[in-house]
């Protein structure tokens, strides 16, 4: 437990790090990967705090905190497949954090390398690893998991179609170079990886 405070306390000892130089903070709920990092931020916190004063008083982990960080360990995961497999394939050096993101002084492809490829890392390696109990026996935890990535998906597709917002991936972009089946596809294949993914994470936390 005490490398699974460790790792937790490197994911808030980062996150904030970038946070702290983001120019535009609602930038957070606008774009996914901000939110995954966010979450993933408030609920390791949450771990160290409650493992920590678990650890004094000699008590388990409750149900609840692995819950939350299966949440966070979930979203992060989605963050950087989808980042890896989807946006970035697409748009080539489009949907990269850029400097105009950030205040002076961090490096953008730090900061995607932290965001987008060691948090998720790190929290997924702790997750599966070092915080093997309580075990999440009951597949519903693999909609609990995911209900911030549906909420997000459903506000994102809602305010996309009624052009209440430039659509930040430009995944309804028309002058890109992928053809039209090639997009529908697209946006098939995003909420399929994601929820692989959320399935594949529950799953491998129920391993021995």
């Amino acid at each position: 437990m005490i490398i699974a405070l460790m790792a937790n306390t490197a994911i808030v000892v980062l996150e904030i790090y970038v946070f702290s130089k983001l120019a535009n903070k609602a930038d957070i709920l606008k774009y996914y990967t901000y939110l995954s990092n966010a979450i993933a931020l408030i609920t390791s916190g949450i771990f160290i705090v409650v493992t920590t004063l678990n650890l004094f008083r000699n008590c388990a982990v409750p149900l609840w905190l692995k819950g939350i960080r299966f949440c966070a360990t979930y979203m992060l995961v989605t963050a950087m497949f989808v980042f890896t497999v989807v946006l970035l394939p697409r748009h080539k050096s489009g949907n990269l954090i850029t400097a105009s993101d950030f205040a002076a002084g961090l490096d953008p492809n730090r900061a995607n390398f932290l965001l987008h490829y060691l948090c998720p890392v790190i929290s997924t390696c702790s997750f599966l690893l070092m915080e093997r109990q309580p075990v999440l026996t009951d597949s519903k935890w693999t909609l609990y998991g995911a209900l911030p990535t549906i909420v997000y998906w459903s506000a994102y597709l809602l305010l996309t179609a009624t052009h209440l917002w430039k659509d930040p991936y430009e995944l309804s972009n028309a002058s890109s170079d992928f053809s039209s089946k090639a997009d529908a596809l697209l946006f098939l294949l995003i909420p399929i990886l994601s929820m692989g993914l959320d399935f594949l994470l529950w799953w491998l936390n129920t391993l021995d």
